[in-house]
């Protein structure tokens, strides 16, 4: 009993090392010296678009004529000044914040959309695949720049109308990513060929449906891929024997023997 119990108790250490997907997902990012780079730009980026109001200067839209072009360093300009005057750092800290805001609004309307349009087209598949996909081909056949300044000239200059061609441009990717992972995860139960196959409308009664059939079909082709084993017909009929003699049985016995073995094998 204790060696039984060993694999049972083996369980929830697997499920923990399987829930620590994340963590392994860091320590490979820490281990990669980019990464390294790209985390410490991000988070300068971020701490200075978050303190701008209190690392700011002064007004990053003033004006002082008196101080146009100044090199950095000077008179307290940490890089300099522009030819109005206006100071630059004050002005980068406060354009992280625009340049924040419209990657995550750009990035997350890609996301959004995209992935919700490629998993259904990768779950439904047939007309709503192959419509999804030719609108994806026909968007990644323009190119990216033109295509957003194309849809920027539509709606007229402004924040949002950047955010949403950028948006809007980015979404085959998305598309194509998710509608590929969902073919590759998708069993075979669920799939609409497997659907289609149960004759049902409801997705729920389709998979069991299938789960039926296949456990059904798996356990009749067993019985009709055996012949006769020269047990005697005592032997074959009992519940109990082995299972060389009960993969041999004979095909007028199949539908007796498969209500007779389904509760043992349960």
């Amino acid at each position: 009993m204790a060696e039984l119990a060993k694999p049972a108790a083996a369980i929830p250490n697997l499920a923990r090392k399987q829930r620590s997907l994340w963590r392994d997902v860091g320590r490979r990012l820490v281990a990669h010296a980019g990464a390294r780079i790209g985390f410490a730009l991000v988070a300068v980026l971020l701490i200075g678009a978050a303190l701008a109001d209190v690392l700011a200067r002064a007004d990053p839209n003033a004006t002082f004529l008196r101080e146009t072009l100044k090199p950095p360093l000077v008179d307290g300009h940490l890089m300099g000044t522009d030819d109005l005057g206006r100071d630059v750092f004050t002005r980068l800290l406060h354009g992280a914040r625009t340049s924040l805001r419209v990657g995550v609004v750009a990035v997350g309307i890609a996301v959004i959309f995209g992935s919700v349009v490629g998993f259904t087209a990768g779950f439904f598949g047939r007309w709503w695949d192959a419509f999804v996909m030719r609108v994806m081909d026909i968007v990644l056949s323009f190119p990216t720049i033109l295509l957003a300044i194309a849809i920027v000239a539509l709606r007229g200059p402004g924040i949002f109308n950047t955010m949403l061609a950028v948006g809007i441009v980015a979404i085959p990717v998305y598309a194509r990513i998710s509608r590929a992972s969902a073919i590759a995860r998708g069993s075979s139960c669920c799939t609409p060929r497997a659907l289609q196959r149960a004759g049902s409308s409801s997705p729920a009664t389709a998979t069991t449906s299938a789960f039926a059939k296949r456990s059904t079909s798996a356990a009749f082709s067993s019985i009709r891929a055996s012949r006769s084993c020269g047990c005697p017909q005592a032997t074959r009929d009992s519940t109990r024997t082995s299972p060389r003699c009960r993969t041999r049985r004979d095909r007028k016995h199949s539908k007796e023997l498969g209500h007779e073995i389904h509760p043992a094998a349960r």
